[in-house]
């Protein structure tokens, strides 16, 4: 045998030894559809840094921030400019943010929904509605075929009877992102809705805004229709009423309790509880409170998981005793009752709207809720004073903890947290300029020199979060 064989023939046993490897390229794995969502791996937050919603030119973004250099530190997620995000809460481990926002809303009729981000993997897990799955994000239903629905709105003009005559609007189905853009004659037309033999049903929700009469103001008007369709079927549903208030359907306020999140009603005073990270079957959700005269301005749960707390326009159980001073109401974690309510007495006027969002401190001793006051006592007048409330689920009085009078009349304080030793919070002013745009600033109050600093000069800051909601 010839040396050149030999060689050939060695050289070929060596090759049949090495592993195959294909010549067409292997396919990488498809990364999940997070509707424009841009989520990063950051691994675990910093004791010492705050989670924030910021706004941009961009859009909206999640990040981590040092608030002793004023520097970013990681984008935790970006989002398109369309996407509202708010009400960040940092989970007890700082492996988990969860955030209010009203991304991947066309699948369902709430506006906002409740999110979590794991912040290790990158991971964009959506909680509510009920059909979420805390595994990505809401999937729309499918069918073996589709269908159109096609309608036509109308509202009562006060002088002229029924009209179809709109501003703008649109018709969503629950569970698939069919939208109906509504045209000026009032008619619409959904395509491709996803449904199956025999027939799919859905809840339809209609929205327009309906034009200013000398009888009557303009503005948003709504309606709704159950409807069942059937693949191939172009489906006329006539005539849809739609008439004011329009009852936003939306969820937010997320706060972390033992096994999950508890999540708010923006709009009312309904509490819901979502396993987490695990979807357990026959979830519970319920509300916490006796009746709905509860502000919606966050529920949450203590740190040491004992209890909720959240603010009242009442001062007792009874329904009748009025009191233009909020109080604070606490209930217990695990059973849902109520267990205390603190009237918050102090300044006359004390105002606490659905933007207040409060925080616990992180000894669970006390529950700091911001708001504003009138005190038409004092020369001249105070009107519109931010200030701090503060709460315990042990003791039956509250008392004020901090106002600003060189601060009257000028913004709300929106947004607080505080820091592991309870001694700095960190507020989320917000305030309109005389152009009337609303500019949100940083500062934080440092409870033992009793000095307020502001943080930065940028004006977008939305919502923050240091030691855990």
């Amino acid at each position: 045998m010839n040396r050149s064989l030999v060689l050939a023939v060695a050289l070929l046993a060596v090759l049949m030894l090495l592993p195959f490897v294909s010549p067409v390229r292997t396919q990488e794995a498809a990364k999940p559809d997070y509707k424009g969502a841009v989520v990063n791996k950051t691994g675990a937050v910093s004791e010492k840094h705050l989670v924030l919603v910021r706004s941009t030119p961009q859009g909206r973004r999640i990040e981590t921030y040092d608030p002793e250099t004023d520097k970013t530190v990681a984008i935790i997620a970006t989002f398109p400019q369309d996407v509202g995000v708010d009400h960040v809460a940092i989970s007890p481990d700082r492996k988990r943010v969860a955030f209010a926002s009203t991304l991947n809303n066309l699948v369902t009729l709430l506006v906002w929904n409740v999110f979590v981000i794991e912040l290790e993997t990158g991971a964009l897990n959506q909680l509510t509605p009920d059909g979420a799955t805390n595994r990505g994000l809401l999937q729309p239903k499918t069918g073996t075929g589709t269908a159109t629905v096609t309608g036509k709105l109308a509202w009562i003009d006060p002088e002229r009877g029924r009209s179809n005559h709109f501003l703008f609007g649109n018709v969503r189905l629950d569970g698939v992102e069919c939208l109906g853009i509504l045209k000026g004659d009032g008619s619409v037309v959904s395509e491709g809705v996803p449904c199956s033999e025999p027939f799919s049903s859905y809840l339809l929700s209609a929205r327009a805004n309906i034009p200013a009469t000398q009888a009557q103001e303009g503005g948003a008007a709504q309606g709704s229709l159950a409807i069942t369709v059937k693949p191939g079927e172009t489906k006329d549903i006539g005539e849809i009423t739609v008439h004011p208030p329009v009852i936003e359907l939306a969820l937010g306020f997320p706060s972390w309790g033992k096994n999950g999140v508890y999540v708010n009603a923006l709009f009312s005073a309904y509490v819901q509880f979502v396993s987490y990270p695990e979807r357990k079957v026959g979830n519970w959700d319920k509300s916490l409170l006796d009746y709905v005269a509860l502000e919606s301005c966050g529920f949450l749960a203590s740190p040491d998981g004992k209890h909720i707390a959240g603010a009242d326009r009442w001062s007792n159980a009874d329904p009748n005793d009025y009191k233009e001073a909020r109080c604070i109401a606490f209930f217990d974690a695990a059973t849902g009752k109520q267990t205390r309510r603190v009237d918050l007495g102090g300044p006359n006027d004390l105002y606490i709207s659905s933007a207040n969002h409060g925080t616990w401190l992180p000894d669970s001793s006390a529950y700091l809720v911001p708001g504003t006051y009138n005190d038409f006592k004092s020369e001249p007048n105070q009107l519109m004073v931010p200030c701090l409330f503060a709460a315990s689920p042990d003791k039956a009085e509250a008392r004020l903890l901090k106002s600003w009078p060189e601060a009257a009349g000028k913004g709300n304080i929106t947004s607080l947290t505080v820091d592991k030793g309870g001694t700095k919070a960190y507020l989320v002013l917000s305030q309109l300029t005389e152009q009337g745009a609303k500019v949100n600033t940083l500062w934080v109050w440092d409870s033992k020199a009793d000095t307020t600093t502001q943080i930065g000069k940028a004006g977008d800051i939305i919502s923050i979060d240091l030691c855990g909601r």
